[in-house]
């Protein structure tokens, strides 16, 4: 019997607003399809977020959301009549990046 797997919508807008962003997609062209956290992993250097870590599924999710957030801010200005295509909700992403290397 065949399945159906659904994506969450996190993931769907992160694949559209790679769109806007030819680089990112040269360099997620070089990672196998299947792999998707090495993708996400791949964003979010190309976003300057430090992941390190396992994550839950609702962590991954909430690191698509920001990820989509800083893309949209790497795009540059939009058309005033075009609202932002995603909402980041006000929360402590902290957990999601790896804290900065302390200088001895």
């Amino acid at each position: 019997m065949a399945y159906l797997e659904f994506f969450p919508e996190e993931y769907i807008q992160l694949n559209r607003e790679i769109t806007y962003h030819p680089a990112l997609q040269a360099l997620l062209a070089k990672h196998p399809e299947q792999e998707f956290e090495l993708k996400l992993a791949e964003v979010a250097a190309y976003c300057f977020i430090e992941v390190d870590g396992e994550f839950t599924q609702e962590e991954l999710r909430k690191l698509a959301t920001l990820c989509i957030a800083r893309l949209q801010q790497l795009q540059g200005v939009r058309p005033l009549d075009q609202e932002p295509r995603v909402q980041v909700p006000d929360e402590d992403w902290s957990k999601l990046a790896m804290p900065s290397a302390k200088k001895h």
